[in-house]
C-alpha cells in the first residue's frame, strides 16, 4: 500500500514533463517524440501528444527503475493503459480543476498568479529561467521574449543535465519523488502547465506536485471506485458524496511569546536562533505527519510562517488523534504550555477540487484548525494536563536555578560568561538557541536529514536538560550547518530516509555538497535544494553578533533601535475570495461570476509569498547595514536594526512588493523606535500596535511612524518633505523653529479635530485657529530667514486647506530625530 502511494506520486510528477520537452524540441512536422512516431490520437488520446514525450523522458532517464511507466503514456487515453492509467487520469483531471478556458491565444510563459486575481489590472509573466533570487527572474513583467522556443530549449538543456546527474542516484520511489520535487521546483516553476486556450497561471511544478499528491491519496481506492469517479468526472458530474482526501492544516501557536519574551541580556544572540527553531519545528512536524501517514513529499503542499498544509488520504483521517496526541506529548515535555501545534482537517470530494468549490474547503479547513487551537493539549490525560499546565512549575527559592533570559527554573541552568568577569545564568534550551543563532551567522548551507522519529530523544536528566536537537530528533528531523571554513565533525543518524543539502540564498555550493557528501554513506542520496531564508545578522569585527546597544549607537541622529513589523493585508480573504470574479467586464464564460480558487492556485499563491518574504526580503536586507532579520516568512516579517536603515528598508520592501504582485495585494507596516535596553517583548508589542494602527486605515495599505498611521502614498510625500525640512535646518544653521511650529500646530489640530472636523472632496478638514496661527508663524520665520522653502510650505498648507499638516508633522518629527545629537538615552520614542 505505502509503496503504491509513492509510485503513484512519481507518476503524477512525471506525467506532464513531456510538455516541457515538447515545447523545446517538437515542430509541426514532428509533434510526437521520435520513438512514438507510429502512434496516433487513438493511442495517446485527444490533447495527449505530450504524453509521448513524457514516456520518452522516463525511458531515457529512468531506465534503471524497474517500474511500469505506461500510465504516463496513456493518461489521456486511460482505457488503453489499464487501472494504473485510470488512477493517474483521475488525479490529473482533479488537479486540472484549476483550468479556466479562454477564447484568446495565450503566451507560452507563466502568468503571475496575482494576474489571475479579480483585482488584477494587467497581465505579467515570468521569464523562462531557472529559479534564482534575482529581480530579473522572480519579478513578472509584460511578455518580452522574442524567441520563446529558444528560451524553452535553453531551459530544457539545463534541466536534462541536472536530471541525468540526479535521477541516476534514485534507488527507490521515496528518493525519486524527493529528487523530482527538487528538479521541478528549480526548472519548471516558470513553465506553464497549460496555455493553449487556457489561462497559463499554474506552473508545471505546481500542477505536477498537486497531481502527485492527489494520486497518492487515491492510490488505495478500489479499482471499481476509481473507474466510477473518473467516468463521472468525464461526464462533468463530479462526485460530491465520496470523501477521497482530507486537507490537513497545522498551526504553531505561542510563537510571538516564545520568540520575544526574553530579556535584553540574551536578545541579540538568541533571537535569530529562536526564529529559526520555530521554522524548523514547523517543517519537522510537517515531515513527521508525512511519515506517520506514509506519504510522499508531494503531499506537503505548504510549510512556512508557523503553518503547514498536507493532503492526506481519506483512510488516514483516523490517525489525526494519534498525531495530535504525539505532538502534545513532545511539546508539553519540551516547552510546557508555551508552544502548541493545532491540527485541523476537512474532507474533499471530487467536486471540491473544481472551480467555484475549493474556496469553501479553505474556509472549512481553517475553521477546523481554529477549533483545535481552542482545545490546547486536550489529548493529554487529565492528571498530566493538571501537572504540566495548571500546576505551578519550577523549583522556587533558589535564584541560581533561574534562567536570567527566560525566567525558567531548573537544574540545567548554568552560568555562562558574557564578558570580563560577567556571567549570565542560562538554561540548556537557551544555550542551544543562542548557539543556533551563532551557527546561522556564518552558515552558507545546511544539511537537512529526515529519519524515523526517535522515541528516546526526550529522555533526559534534570541536570542535563532538554535541548533543541532533542525536540527535532523526536520528530525525525536533523539540521547541520556548513560554513566556508567548516571542518567540524558531525554525527549523523544510522537510518536516513532523505537528506537535503540546501543553500540559504541559492543552490548549495560545490564545497558544501562535497563537505556533506564525504560524511554521508554512499548509499544515501544527497539532494540539493533551495531553502530560501532571510538570514541577516550584523557582526562585530571579531565575528560576534552585534548587540542591540551597539546598533542603537550607530543609528543616524537619535540613538534608537528601529523595530519593524509588516504583513500582507487580508491574506485570508486573498486566498478565499481573491480569485472571485464578478459578472462584469469579462467575456470569458469560465470566469464570469466564479471563484477560481483551487488547490493548485492556493499552492501557487503560497509559493509566491514564500518566494518574496523568504527570498527577496532576505536579499534586500543583505544590501543594508546593521539589519537583523528576526524572521521573514509566510506573509509577514519582523526586523530590528538602526532605525534609519530599517525605515529605508520598509519603503523598499513595500515598493518591491507592489511590483511583485502587480498591486493586487497590499502590505501594511509599523515602525517603532526604542532604547537599546528596553525589553524586546515590549518593543515587539509596540511595533505590533503600530502595525494595527496602519491596518485600521480604510482599505489598509498603510504605514505607521511615531504612532501616525498614513497611507503609503502619503508616506512617500513625508520622505520628500523631510528632506526639504532637513535642508531648511541646515540652511538656517541648525535653527529647528520650523519643526517646532509644525509639531505644535498639529497638536492643536488634534485637539480641535473631534469638534470641528468636516469632510470635503473626501478630505478631512478641521477648521480652527491653528490655520491662521500656522500661516502667521511660518510667514514670520520666512521673513527672518529668507529661506524660500519655508514660504513654499506655508503656501502649500493654505492651498490644501491644511489637510497635509499631518504629513508635515510626521516629516518634522522625522527631521527632528535625524538631526538630534545625544550621548546616551535609553527611552523609547514610538
Amino acid at each position: 500500500m505505502t509503496e503504491n502511494r509513492f509510485y503513484m506520486s512519481a507518476l503524477g510528477l512525471l506525467h506532464d514533463i513531456g510538455k516541457f520537452w515538447q515545447r523545446a524540441e517538437s515542430s509541426a512536422k514532428q509533434p510526437l517524440a521520435p520513438q512514438y512516431e507510429q502512434f496516433n490520437v487513438d493511442d495517446y488520446g485527444k490533447n495527449g501528444a505530450h504524453a509521448t514525450w513524457s514516456a520518452a523522458f522516463v525511458e531515457e532517464y529512468l531506465r534503471h527503475f524497474n517500474a511500469d511507466w505506461s500510465p504516463i503514456l496513456y493518461h489521456h487515453k486511460p482505457e488503453n493503459g489499464g487501472i494504473g492509467a485510470q488512477r493517474l487520469a483521475l488525479a490529473d483531471r482533479l488537479a486540472s480543476g484549476e483550468r479556466a478556458s479562454t477564447d484568446e491565444a495565450q503566451p507560452q510563459q507563466l502568468l503571475s498568479i496575482f494576474s489571475s486575481m479579480a483585482r488584477a489590472q494587467e497581465k505579467l509573466y515570468f521569464p523562462l529561467k531557472p529559479l534564482r533570487i534575482d529581480q530579473e527572474v522572480i519579478f513578472p513583467k509584460p511578455v518580452s521574449s522574442k524567441n520563446v522556443k529558444a528560451d524553452y530549449k535553453n531551459l530544457w538543456e539545463k534541466f536534462t543535465i541536472q536530471s541525468q546527474k540526479m535521477l541516476s542516484e534514485a534507488q527507490d520511489f521515496p528518493e525519486l519523488v524527493a529528487i523530482l520535487m527538487s528538479l521541478l521546483k528549480e526548472y519548471t516553476w516558470c513553465v506553464p502547465s497549460a496555455f493553449y486556450r487556457s489561462n497559463p497561471d499554474i506552473s508545471l511544478y505546481d500542477h505536477s506536485r498537486v497531481t502527485g499528491a492527489i494520486a497518492a491519496c487515491i492510490a488505495d481506492l478500489s479499482d471499481t471506485l476509481v473507474v466510477d469517479l473518473l467516468q463521472k468526472l468525464n461526464n462533468k458530474t463530479p462526485d460530491k458524496e465520496r470523501t477521497i482526501a482530507y486537507m490537513l492544516v497545522g498551526d504553531v501557536s505561542g510563537v510571538q511569546q516564545f520568540i520575544y519574551t526574553i530579556t535584553a541580556k540574551g536578545a541579540a544572540s538568541a533571537l535569530r536562533g529562536r526564529s529559526f527553531y520555530i521554522q524548523s519545528l514547523t517543517d519537522a512536524v510537517a515531515y513527521y505527519t508525512l511519515q506517520l501517514m506514509n506519504l510522499p513529499l508531494t503531499n506537503l503542499i505548504y510549510s512556512g510562517g508557523g503553518n503547514f498544509i498536507v493532503l492526506i488520504p481519506a483512510q488516514e483521517h483516523s490517525r489525526l488523534e494519534e498525531l495530535q496526541s504525539h505532538l502534545d506529548e513532545i511539546l508539553i515535555t519540551a516547552h510546557g504550555s508555551d508552544l502548541y501545534v493545532a491540527i485541523g482537517a476537512t474532507p474533499l470530494t471530487c467536486q471540491d477540487f473544481q472551480i467555484d468549490n475549493f474556496h469553501e474547503v479553505w474556509k472549512r479547513a481553517f475553521r477546523a484548525v481554529g477549533h483545535a487551537k481552542r482545545q490546547r493539549f486536550s489529548t493529554l490525560p487529565p492528571l498530566d494536563l493538571y501537572k504540566k499546565v495548571f500546576q505551578p512549575q519550577g523549583l522556587g527559592g533558589d535564584d541560581q536555578l533561574e534562567c536570567q533570559v527566560t525566567h525558567y527554573e531548573g537544574k540545567d541552568v548554568k552560568p555562562v560568561k558574557v564578558g570580563e568577569d560577567q556571567f549570565v545564568r542560562k538554561s540548556r534550551m537557551v544555550r542551544d538557541l543562542e548557539a543556533l543563532g551563532q551557527d546561522l551567522r556564518t552558515a552558507s548551507g545546511m544539511l537537512i536529514v529526515i529519519t524515523p522519529p526517535d522515541a528516546q530523544a526526550l529522555d533526559y536528566s534534570e541536570e542535563q536538560g532538554l535541548g533543541v536537537r532533542n525536540v527535532l530528533r523526536a520528530l525525525g528531523y536533523h539540521v547541520y550547518f556548513y560554513a566556508n571554513s567548516s571542518e567540524e565533525e558531525i554525527h549523523l543518524p544510522e537510518t536516513i530516509n532523505y537528506s537535503f543539502v540546501a543553500g540559504l540564498k541559492d543552490l548549495p555550493s560545490a564545497q558544501a555538497i562535497k563537505y556533506f557528501r564525504t560524511r554521508l554513506s554512499s548509499s544515501v542520496p544527497l539532494i540539493p535544494i533551495m531553502r530560501f531564508m532571510a538570514n541577516v545578522m550584523p557582526s562585530e569585527k571579531d565575528g560576534k553578533i552585534k548587540d542591540f546597544s551597539q546598533l542603537a549607537k550607530e543609528s543616524e541622529g537619535i540613538q534608537r533601535l528601529g523595530v519593524l513589523r509588516m504583513d500582507v493585508d487580508d491574506l485570508g480573504k486573498l486566498f478565499v475570495d481573491g480569485f472571485k470574479h464578478d459578472n462584469s467586464g469579462n467575456n470569458n464564460d469560465d470566469k464570469k461570476g466564479k471563484n477560481l480558487s483551487t488547490l493548485a492556485r492556493v499552492s501557487s499563491l503560497s509559493f509566491a509569498m514564500q518566494l518574496y518574504f523568504e527570498g527577496w526580503v532576505g536579499h534586500l536586507c543583505e544590501q543594508k547595514h546593521n539589519i537583523y532579520t528576526v524572521y521573514s516568512g509566510g506573509d509577514d516579517l519582523f526586523i530590528v536594526g538602526t532605525w534609519h536603515s530599517v525605515l529605508e528598508l520598509a519603503t523598499e520592501i513595500r515598493e518591491d512588493f507592489q511590483r511583485f504582485c502587480g498591486s493586487v495585494a497590499t502590505l501594511s507596516g509599523g515602525l517603532s523606535l526604542h532604547g537599546a535596553k528596553e525589553p524586546l517583548y515590549q518593543a515587539a508589542e509596540i511595533a505590533h500596535d503600530a502595525l494595527d494602527l496602519a491596518k485600521d486605515l480604510p482599505n489598509k495599505d498603510g504605514f505607521t511612524l511615531f504612532r501616525y498611521p498614513l497611507k503609503w502614498a502619503h508616506f512617500s510625500e513625508v520622505l520628500k518633505q523631510a528632506e526639504i525640512l532637513q535642508n531648511i535646518v541646515k540652511d538656517t544653521q541648525g535653527n529647528r523653529r520650523i519643526l517646532q511650529i509644525l509639531l505644535q500646530m498639529h497638536e492643536l489640530y488634534q485637539e480641535l479635530r473631534p469638534l470641528y472636523a468636516q469632510v470635503e472632496d473626501e478630505k478631512e478638514i478641521v477648521w480652527g485657529p491653528y490655520m491662521w496661527r500656522a500661516s502667521y508663524l511660518l510667514y514670520r520665520l520666512y521673513e527672518r530667514t529668507k529661506v524660500r522653502e519655508i514660504e513654499s510650505i506655508r503656501q502649500q498648507l493654505q492651498e490644501n486647506n491644511f489637510t497635509n499638516l499631518k504629513q508635515l508633522a510626521v516629516a518634522a518629527r522625522l527631521t527632528e530625530i535625524r538631526t538630534r545629537r545625544e550621548k546616551t538615552n535609553d527611552s523609547s520614542d514610538q
